[in-house]
């Protein structure tokens, strides 16, 4: 029987005043990849690596067909086993169909295969319907994205040796193909009643377009309208009438290929798409969470917009943007991908956005919006209130303004440099007799470390593999750098660049001699810097040893918050993603309600970073899945060794036993998302959490920061003479922003 895909909500209708009424969105399983989106008359197909989900108006849920593994025969009477991500799928009139290359014995590409697909007792499957051999323009390399069929030509989009393809091949005479390459890698095959056109986007000169254009049967391209805007995608044709529809500014818009004007917006999308299709007169797009139908019939109310800037590449906020969508028929945010002034926009009170997302990666505007008071309060909601109370209070001081709170934090990533506890205990090193200032940590560099690198692994290393003795330095005194101006920050002071101990560090560090820790010298006359890590080996002092929740998160390393003295305390930058309100929003009140839904939906990552009262470790969402897959196959070794031949025993049983190991490794560690570990980890470390806010160095847009730094690392400045020019430009800039 069909296998109906488990709904993430109920079935119900999208925002009936921002999109029209009659539209709905299809809840799906977010965890499949989609990697292609298309229509015939009367289906919607989406392609993931494991899966191929189908609608048809009038159905109640999408429903998934498993592809895990096809079964193709070979020639020479044996299987092959395909995945789906093999093929690229189209339909036409006559049904699903499939393409893929195939290739000769040296895996070189020699031929094209047609395949009839079909749908049955919740599968999917194949059967070869036509092997062509493969055009001469293209049997170097090719591998195909997407793929239609039209009037006796196939069309194919795909990369070559070459670059990005399109390639059209007349299948009564399949070496007789014309190719044209592409200039970007954004691009959708649109069959259309006229032909089949091609969507690409175009970022040349500054500017964003959308083109599209129309195939001729040599793969020539005519140009038949450009769109120029801000973030165009999502392009689908009516296989009808020819209606061409694209996203502007996350708008949905019929687009007049006659004159390249965008038409009036027929709804508007939550968050980006890159899949879309028309099914008939619908058009559908692929988002976090699910598929969006809108029918083209419907207006949009630019009224019933909430614009929010900002934020759209946490995977979290674009899924909570949907399901706001579906909870707040009165009001869809849109989320735009940040390109404004912000602060510009703010102190000429534009009302246009109503909420921005941005943090400690924006240059310091985030800074110089909250020291202004450019955010409203939000100390009127009594959820965000609560929710502010629980956060660390050295984090929570960068979300409020004179007292109020005005921001909500959505991200927070951290990594700095770390040694190896593992390391430090094969080499008699208590942890705890780490200093946490620079120029102890310099000493016991010398007095400690060195003289006991003998007692290290054979795979284990000082530091990362290829790591010239010089180029150790510079990241040693970038390192001092940014420790020196970050617990400033923290201690609410601006960084005297000139403070003495500051000065003394750098030039202890310019005496030590890294070559006798094991690193080479540089040769003379080479520039940048080359080196890496490979994963068998261990590292005792690491440069980006991540420390916040999540997969990278490691556990095996003492973090190093270095200071300067009493006054001066080092700290653990983090840098943070805020939300917050625009003053001047005309959707005050909704936009605050948007703020509550976030804290709501906050993933566990990010909400067991910021509040130390959570306490209780988290499993992965599939790790009862994953647990009982492992014993399945657990079960199935057992049966093998039992039914093996006495020579392949025991070679089976270690085997197996390795599987097991793996096995018990999955239960500790992998299974959890926050483990007990991690989180014993982090909340012993998090008191040294410190926002991290953008240093002159950051903000410095004239290239002199790089100059001065190029020239102290050459030796042609002292590191009193770099440390004085350096103070006397940064103060500058603070003196000019006030």
């Amino acid at each position: 029987m069909k296998r109906l895909i488990g709904l993430l909500v109920a079935l119900m209708l999208l925002a009936p005043a921002a999109l029209a009424e009659g539209n709905r969105l299809l809840p799906m399983d977010n965890s499949d990849y989609v990697q292609s989106m298309f229509a015939d008359g009367q289906t919607l197909y989406l392609v993931s690596d494991a899966r191929l989900y189908t609608w048809r108006e009038g159905e109640e849920a999408m429903t998934a067909w498993d592809a895990d593994e096809l079964r193709l025969p070979r020639e020479d009477g044996g299987e092959d086993y395909v995945g789906l991500y093999d093929f690229r799928l189209y339909a036409d009139a006559d049904g699903l169909h499939g393409v893929r290359v195939g290739y000769d014995q040296d895996y070189q590409p020699e031929s094209l295969r047609l395949y009839d697909m079909t749908l049955a007792d919740g599968a999917v499957s194949a059967v070869e319907a036509a092997k062509l051999n493969l055009p001469d323009a293209l049997r170097s390399s090719f591998y195909p994205d997407a793929a239609c069929v039209r009037d006796g030509l196939l069309y194919l989009l795909g990369n070559n040796d070459n670059g990005y393809t399109l390639a059209v091949i007349d299948l009564a005479e399949p070496r007789k193909a014309g190719t044209t390459e592409l200039s970007s890698y954004d691009c959708h095959l649109l069959p259309g009643p006229d032909g089949v056109l091609v969507a690409y986007g175009d970022y040349m000169d500054g500017e964003s377009r959308l083109i599209i254009s129309r195939i001729e049967d040599d793969a020539s391209l005519t140009e038949v309208v450009c769109v120029t805007g801000a973030q165009e995608q999502g392009a689908a044709v009516n296989a009808e009438t020819g209606a061409v529809y694209a996203v502007l500014d996350g708008r949905v818009c019929p687009i007049d290929l006659a004159t390249g004007e965008a038409g009036e917006p027929i709804g508007a999308l939550p968050v980006q798409t890159y899949h879309a299709a028309m099914l008939g007169k619908k058009y559908a797009a692929m988002l976090s969470g699910g598929v969006a139908v809108m029918d083209t019939d419907g207006r949009l109310d630019e009224n019933s917009i909430l614009k929010v800037e900002g934020g759209y590449y946490y995977d979290w906020l674009n899924k909570a943007a949907v399901a706001f969508s579906v909870e707040h028929p009165e009001l869809t945010p849109v989320l735009g991908n940040g390109g404004y002034n912000m602060l510009d926009e703010l102190m000429t009170q534009t009302p246009d956005t109503d909420i921005y997302v941005t943090g400690g990666f924006d240059g310091g505007s985030y800074e110089a919006v909250l020291s202004r008071g450019y955010m409203a309060p939000l100390d009127g909601s009594e959820k965000l209130k609560a929710f502010a109370e629980r956060v660390y209070p050295n984090l929570l001081k960068k979300l409020t303004h004179g007292g109020e709170l005005v921001a909500v934090p959505v991200g927070l990533d951290g990594s700095g440099m770390g040694m190896s506890t593992s390391l430090m205990e094969k080499m008699g090193i208590n942890a705890d007799d780490v200093p946490h200032d620079w120029p102890g940590f310099l000493d016991f560099l010398e007095d400690t470390v060195k003289p006991n690198l003998g007692l290290l692994g054979e795979k284990d290393s000082f530091t990362y593999d290829g790591m010239y003795a010089q180029d150790f330095r510079q990241f040693l005194s970038q390192r001092v750098l940014n420790d020196f101006e970050q617990a400033s920050s923290a201690a609410d002071v601006l960084p005297n660049y000139e403070d003495p101990r500051l000065v003394a560090t750098l030039e202890r560090l310019e005496q030590i001699d890294f070559s006798e820790y094991g690193l080479p010298d540089k040769p003379e006359g080479e520039d940048g810097m080359g080196y890496g890590m490979s994963g068998d080996t261990h590292y005792l002092i690491q440069f980006d040893a991540n420390y916040m929740f999540g997969d990278y998160m490691m556990t095996d390393c003492q973090p190093m918050p270095m200071g300067f003295g009493d006054d001066l305390p080092g700290v653990l930058s983090v840098q943070l993603t805020a939300a917050f309100v625009n003053p001047y929003s005309r959707h005050r009140e909704q936009a605050v309600t948007f703020l509550e839904s976030l804290v709501d939906r906050m993933p566990d990552e990010l909400a067991y970073a910021l509040c130390p009262d959570l306490t209780e470790p988290v499993r992965r969402a599939d790790a009862d899945e994953e647990q009982a897959w492992y014993e399945r196959q657990i079960e199935t070794w057992q049966r093998n060794v039992d039914e093996a031949d006495p020579a392949d025993k025991q070679m089976m049983q270690e085997a197996m036993a390795n599987f097991i190991s793996g096995y018990e490794d999955y239960k500790q560690n992998q299974a959890w998302l926050i483990s007990e570990e991690k989180l014993a980890w982090y909340r012993a470390n998090a008191e040294n959490l410190a926002v991290a806010t953008p240093s002159w160095f950051n903000k410095d847009t004239t290239g002199e920061a790089w100059q001065l730094m190029e020239q102290y690392s050459a030796g042609q400045l002292s590191a009193r003479e770099f440390l004085a020019a350096v103070n006397r430009k940064a103060r500058m800039m603070a003196m000019e922003e006030g």
